[in-house]
Order: C-alpha cells, then structure tokens, then sequence
C-alpha cells in the first residue's frame, strides 16, 4: 500500500494546521435499504469509492464500497442486477474511526493492519468527516521528499488480463487482489477497473464463466 509505505518515512506528528482540508467534511451518505445502483451512481458521479451508510434515523451503522458492492454480486450467483439489491446486503458493519488529531503516519499505518480503504472521523459521537487512502497518498506528496521516484514504490508482481478473457473471471482478480486490472497482450491495451465491472451490473451478471450482461427475455 503507497500511502502506508511513504507513512513509514514521516515523522508520527499529529496533522498539521495547513493541511485539515485534506479530511473530507462533505460525508456522502447512502440509505441503508437504498438500492445497490443507487449506491453506485451516487460512487461514480462523486468520483469516491465508498460512502457512510445511515439508518432511517440518520445513525451512521457501516460502509458501503465498490469493492463491496463487486464482491456481493459475484458471490450471490443469481440473476438479480443491481437495482434489485439493498446497501444492506453489501455494507460492511465493521469500520475505522480515528480522531482528528491522530497523526497521518499512523493513520497509514491503521489502514495497512485493519486493511481498510476510509476511516470515519469522530471526536465525538458526531461524524466530522471521512478519511481515504486518496487523502494521505495527497498528504505524502505534498510531506515526502523530491528525491522519492516510483520506482521506489511501485509493486512489479501484479495480476494481469488479456482482451480474451473472460469479464467474469477478471472481476474476480479485481475483487480479490487489485482494484484494476492492466489488459496486456503482446501489449498495454487497456485497463479494467471496478467502475468498468459495476457498471456492466444493472442486466445481472452471467456467472457461466463467459461474462457480459445478461440477455433480457
């Protein structure tokens, strides 16, 4: 994970004045019994990978992500598209919440052993804003030094799809091991990414092992 091995060069100081915009305030909630393709538009159009997931009576109670969402539809093996499912059925109830004034260093560090995505941040039992691994990759460019290439971070075993593999099958690397997948064949020709396979998920999924959308009677 980037942001946790940059973590490991910075100093464990508590978050710097200039830097408290790097929490996001604005918390993008979804209803717990919302549907998943409500989820997942609201994802896409905020460009975020995850949301709070709130009861009726505006309690936080989980986390609803993409990944989540990709992993209930493979392992489900019905028919049933997106817009049939509730935000219950894909949210996680077990989620990080830290205080605003752990440092970032240690934030990285939680992220890597709880292997979470996002933290709730709460000094109180009030929601004060959310942080992601996008947040502190941000933080670390702007702490860590020039010298630093990425060379230095970049993984070199990672999994990768040719243009004739099966959809379905991809999607379970993505699930499984990385958020996207380089399609390679005797060169780069594309990439596959979460976004690529849940958009594809309002049809249903064909779990023959062919992949694409289901044909509508």
């Amino acid at each position: 994970m980037l942001c946790t091995r940059l973590g490991r060069l910075l100093p464990q100081s508590p978050l710097p004045a200039q830097y408290p915009r790097l929490i996001r305030r604005c918390v993008l909630t979804v209803g717990e019994f919302d549907t998943l393709s409500d989820a997942r538009d609201l994802m896409t159009q905020s460009h975020v990978s995850q949301l709070v997931v709130i009861t009726d009576a505006m309690d936080p109670t989980g986390l609803v992500s993409k990944r989540g969402i990709a992993r209930l539809l493979l392992e489900d093996g019905s028919p049933r598209a997106s817009q049939n499912f509730h935000v219950n059925e894909a949210c996680s109830y077990s989620y990080q919440k830290i205080r605003s004034d752990l440092s970032f260093a240690e934030a990285a560090r939680l992220f890597e052993t709880e292997n979470a995505s996002c933290a709730i941040v709460s000094d109180d039992e009030q929601i004060s804003g959310i942080l992601t691994e996008t947040d502190l990759c941000q933080y670390f460019s702007l702490s860590s030094p020039r010298c630093l290439k990425v060379t230095d971070f970049m993984t070199t075993a990672f999994a990768h799809a040719k243009s004739t593999y099966p959809i379905i099958h991809v999607a379970h690397m993505i699930v499984s091991s990385q958020a996207s997948i380089p399609v390679i064949d005797e060169k780069l020709v594309g990439i596959l990414t979460l976004s690529d396979f849940l958009s594809m998920t309002d049809g249903g999924l064909d779990h023959d092992g062919k992949g694409g959308r289901r044909k509508k009677a």
